[in-house]
């Protein structure tokens, strides 16, 4: 027999419980050695090694007694017609005990048993089973409180972690299935988190509600302990996800509306989830009317995607992090268009813009380089009117090296500043004549050289377009005139020579006529 582990509280309740036994069975006589006992008191030695001393009646064990089987477990109490029958202690060799009820030799009615790990049963029992309503405490300070079938946790009960460690502090209200939480109950954690809802093989399983001590509230479906399936998650900001979930994070299908003032207040994402993120297709709604359909990854805007913005303008082509960048098509609200290359999200490579906009400007495409947003690099623009500029642009003008096709035919071919000549340049008329030398704003200034299709030739100085001031004009037969112009006509002082450089005509010149002669100083 083994008693050292016996609780103190059992091994109490059996001392009070054998000192009325014996004090009730000594007042009976002593049973003859031989011969039916009957109304004595006495013991019996019984094959196999059990003993039985106590009230014996019609040779029966009868009245109360202490029993001791074979392999040292001991009774003590009532016994009727052989078998113990009402209130009995009884110390298993095992070191387990029980004090309580017995009926016809089966625990039944209200008990408690104590194991010699420590844990204890205070209850019902039913046919030697813990049965009924019942207490069990762990040895580690864990208790259950509520219903019992054949030995186990079974219909409603209540289960508090008391042990140190992790769960110390948790409380589960609920149904129970052979020792594990399954059906309907309620998990109120330390932390202040509460579930309530579905229980499957003791995890949250099925439907349920899982409240945050932080005020945030999960309403939907798990699965083996995990938020999984469809649900909606109520941020304690306001903001709030419905759809898919997996482990606990936001994955699959869903969509979240931020409801927080903050900066995200009023904006909504309906779309693919990865691992809380929005990853896949999907739509996001600013809060500012603007809108952005399309790809996204890690929670950018990433891929391919349309926005549609409030202003009106609308955008088509590839995204990476929330900004244009790649291929794509910008639409003004005004009509005009952008086709091209984006970087960071402006204009930036090759592309073409269409000036599409009811205003001075409708008709116009420029074809070419962009920089930062702007016409910068090699370009081309094509004019509503036909005419044409093919060259250099910074900063969204024509600056740099470029040649302008007129209507008319007529080119200009030289360096443009702010969309207008500034420098050198040479002007290509349509019927064959060339003006070369400094232009501002397509007037010639200062000297200069002008070559006729015709093969004739005037270098020297401008004026409002035309030959003024010193000027030599040199005729396609080899001919020329040096001297003075005025309003493109040999105008003052001049000199003539033929093609072997010989003096022709020296003297005053008006209007391309020779006045008179005099002489010229060189």
């Amino acid at each position: 027999m083994r008693y050292t582990n016996i609780p103190f509280f059992a091994v109490l309740s059996l001392q009070v419980f054998l000192f009325g036994v014996q004090a009730q069975t000594a007042s009976l006589p002593a049973c003859p050695d031989s011969g039916i006992k009957h109304n004595c008191s006495g013991k019996e030695d019984y094959p196999g090694g059990a003993t039985y001393t106590g009230e014996f009646k019609d040779g029966q064990r009868h009245g109360q007694g202490v029993y001791k089987t074979a392999n040292g477990s001991l009774l003590t109490g009532t016994f009727v017609a052989n078998l113990p029958s009402g209130k009995i202690a009884y110390v298993y060799s095992s070191g387990d005990t029980y004090v309580g009820d017995i009926k016809n030799g089966v625990l039944q009615g209200q008990g408690t048993l104590s194991f010699i790990s420590g844990d204890q049963y205070v209850g019902d029992f039913v046919s030697d089973l813990r049965t009924g309503k019942g207490t069990y405490v762990f040895k580690n300070g864990d208790k259950y409180v509520g219903d019992f079938v054949n030995g186990k946790f079974n219909g409603s009960g209540t289960f508090y972690f008391l042990a140190s460690g992790s769960l110390q502090g948790d409380v589960f209200t609920g149904d129970f299935k052979d020792d594990v939480r399954s059906g309907k109950g309620v998990y109120v954690f330390a932390n202040g988190n509460r579930y309530s809802g579905d229980f499957k093989d003791g995890r949250p399983h099925g439907k349920g509600v899982l409240s945050f001590a932080n005020k945030d509230q999960y309403d939907g479906e798990f699965i083996n302990g995990e938020i999984t399936g469809k649900g909606t998650y109520a941020f304690a900001n306001t903001d709030v996800y419905s759809g898919d979930f997996k482990s606990g994070k936001f994955n699959g299908k869903g969509a979240i509306t931020y409801k927080a003032d903050n900066r995200l207040k009023g904006d909504s994402y309906q779309g693919d989830f990865v691992d809380g993120l929005f990853s896949g297709k999907g739509a996001y709604q600013f809060a500012n009317g603007n809108r952005y359909s399309g790809d996204f990854k890690n929670n950018t805007l990433s891929g391919k995607g349309s926005f549609k913005f409030a202003s009106g303008d609308s955008y088509d082509g590839d995204v990476v992090e929330g900004k244009f960048d790649g291929q794509g098509t910008y639409v003004f609200a005004n009509a005009n268009k952008y086709v091209g290359e984006f970087k960071d999200g402006k204009f930036d490579g090759r592309g073409s813009f269409f000036f599409l906009a009811n205003d001075s400007l409708k008709g116009d495409v420029y074809a070419g380089e962009f920089k930062d947003g702007q016409r910068s690099g090699k370009g081309t623009i094509t004019f509503s009117n036909t005419e044409k500029y093919v060259g250099d642009f910074l900063n969204d003008s024509q600056t740099g090296v470029g040649t302008y096709t007129f209507k008319s035919g007529n080119r200009f071919v030289g360096i443009y500043k702010n969309n207008l000549p500034d420098g050198e340049g040479t002007y290509f008329f349509a019927n064959g004549d060339q003006l070369s030398g400094v232009f501002k704003a397509y007037e010639f200034i200062g000297s200069g050289k002008f070559v006729f299709a015709s093969g004739d030739t005037y270098v020297g100085e401008f004026a409002a377009g035309k030959f003024n001031g010193k000027g030599t004009y040199s005729f396609v037969n080899g001919n020329k005139y040096v001297g003075e112009f005025r309003d493109g006509n040999f105008n003052g002082l001049g000199t003539t020579f033929n093609s072997k450089g010989e003096v022709l005509s020296q003297g005053v010149w008006a209007s391309g006529k020779f006045e008179r002669a005099t002489s010229v100083k060189p």
